[in-house]
């Protein structure tokens, strides 16, 4: 249904995670339709939000963390 989010700390930052999350129309990969609820970030709490961001981050290979690649797209 959607992309692949196993590597995406390779592909994004926490800010465009984030992003992604509270507007999920603001940044749709190429091939997948818009499918997240827009409402999605306003049913769970700022702390809770958070925790999925710092996961979602930390999905990096582990040859990106040991170059110290920062993670972006």
């Amino acid at each position: 249904m959607g992309p692949d989010l196993r590597l995406i700390g390779d592909r994004a930052n926490a800010e465009e995670i984030r992003q992604s999350i509270l507007d999920p129309a603001a940044i749709v990969v190429e091939g997948f339709d818009p499918l997240m609820p827009g409402d999605f970030a306003e049913k769970m709490r700022v702390k809770e939000l958070e925790m999925v961001v710092q996961f979602l981050v930390n999905q990096k290979s582990k040859v990106s963390d040991e170059v110290g690649n920062p993670g972006t797209r």
